[in-house]
């Protein structure tokens, strides 16, 4: 039944639009995933090196107290 109404609805598009709109989402979903990816991986680099030079920072102010 719901096969059905997606086949109404797709059938409503020209075949240019279906393919534009599947080459578009085969392209921008990759991006998208691998961009989300870096973002984590950057956030995650980040947050260790700010906590590693901050711990680095209050070593040498008590070695210097």
């Amino acid at each position: 039944m719901k096969r059905n109404i997606l086949i109404r609805i797709l059938r409503r598009f020209r075949i240019q639009t279906r393919l534009l709109f599947a080459i578009l989402a085969c392209s921008l979903i990759p991006v998208l995933v691998f961009g989300l990816y870096a973002s984590n991986v950057y956030t995650t680099t980040i947050r260790e090196k700010v906590q590693e030079h901050t711990f680095q920072s209050l070593r040498l102010m008590t070695r210097n107290l």
